[in-house]
């Protein structure tokens, strides 16, 4: 898009927003969890097992479970690197957490792609922008 009311700057240090899909990054995988609700409340389902082994996540050898990681509002836990790591995340739906994720494997198929994503927070079928009801 040329905008020639932009600045050199502003073009240099902005970009238009893209609705295109993001690339994604080889290796990683998304399981949509399963939400029981009734009535009396609701339940989520964060792991089936056949046997030993987690359904939704066949290649995913557990080692380790933890159950809650607090983050207080406005704390960044970033900027490391994990040389081998597999991680299973589940975060509340009441809890929104950003995660941006970037693939530095040398020679990978994806190296350099940065996916960006937002984990837990609002149900996005029922998202209506964060609006207010008009009243």
């Amino acid at each position: 898009m040329n905008e020639p009311w932009w600045s050199a700057e502003a073009k240099r240090r902005f970009e238009l927003q893209s609705y295109e899909p993001r690339p994604t990054i080889d290796g990683v995988e998304f399981v949509e969890l399963t939400r029981h609700a009734d009535d009396g409340g609701s339940m989520t389902e964060l792991l089936r097992l056949d046997g030993s082994i987690p359904q939704s996540l066949r290649d995913l050898s557990i080692r380790q479970i933890n159950y809650y990681s607090e983050i207080e509002p406005g704390v960044i836990r970033a900027f490391h690197l994990h040389g081998r790591q597999t991680d299973a995340w589940y975060v509340p739906p009441s809890d929104p957490l950003l995660v941006v994720l970037v693939d530095v494997r040398k020679g990978s198929r994806t190296e350099a792609v940065t996916h960006r994503l937002v984990l837990g927070g609002m149900d996005p079928a029922a998202c209506d922008e964060g609006r207010l009801p008009w009243g």
